[in-house]
């Protein structure tokens, strides 16, 4: 109890000190570093899926834990090399995904009209998602920038305190979507589909279409807690960092 009460009074006054920084800089500093502590989540947990997008290590664990390779009929190098070419996709100009694959000694398309069509929507979403974390991080480099060359050191208090709250509100946020998911992610996962695109081509065969054999749903649940869980890491590499910078220069 007596720690609780401790801790809340460090909070307090950790609060009053971040809103008498902000009273001591240019009015402009007020709504710039609130626009701060909301933009780093974006920054943080949007690059955070990019990584995890991009991960060989993500695919090559699901190939193995949901035994792709019968599913599919495709030996694990084939896989991986339909992965890489899916990754590639997120990125290039290329309007359509054409997955291409060694089956019974010719080249296959893998991937059906259907898949490709979700796939179009699908990399809308991804690179989305990637832009929202590139201009998140412009503003968080920009305002660092600039806090510092107009106040220098006396920013570092309010930056770090603004890294802290920034990352209490996160991180609640994440355990709670994190808890969310591996309670009831079917449904999360459907509303998810229902909110993101305005058609139903995401509903496929699980029978019958290779999105779905190389892609199941525990892929997609994996792939969530991976996100939240680095977030959360990167979260904690943020305030200990501004926090031991923050001491070496008192």
């Amino acid at each position: 109890m007596r720690a609780l009460c401790l801790g809340a009074a460090g909070a307090v006054k950790d609060v009053r000190r971040w809103a008498g920084g902000l009273r001591r800089m240019a009015p402009a500093a007020v709504p710039a570093t609130v626009v701060f502590a909301l933009v780093l989540p974006v920054f943080l947990v949007c690059n955070t899926v990019r990584l995890v997008v991009g991960s060989p290590l993500l695919y090559e664990y699901d190939f193995a834990r949901y035994d792709v390779e019968s599913r599919t009929g495709l030996p694990r190098q084939e896989l991986r090399r339909a992965a890489k070419q899916i990754v590639d996709y997120f990125t290039n100009r290329e309007e359509w995904l054409d997955v291409r694959v060694q089956s019974e000694g010719s080249t296959i398309s893998l991937f059906g009209d259907r898949e490709v069509l979700h796939m179009r929507d699908v990399k809308g979403l991804v690179r989305g998602t990637y832009a929202a974390g590139l201009w998140a991080g412009v503003y968080v480099a920009a305002f660092v920038a600039g806090g510092f060359t107009l106040e220098g050191r006396r920013f570092l208090p309010l930056l770090a305190s603004g890294v802290k709250w920034s990352a209490i509100g996160s991180v609640a946020a994440i355990a709670l979507v994190g808890l969310a998911s591996l309670v009831a992610f079917d449904p999360i996962f459907t509303a998810f589909h229902r909110l993101s695109f305005s058609n139903d081509l995401w509903l496929l065969d699980p029978d019958t279409d290779y999105l779905l054999k190389m892609f199941p749903q525990g892929f997609f649940l994996d792939a969530t807690l991976a996100i939240a869980l680095l977030s959360v890491l990167g979260f904690a590499v943020l305030v200990g960092a501004t926090a031991l910078l923050r001491r070496r220069l008192a």
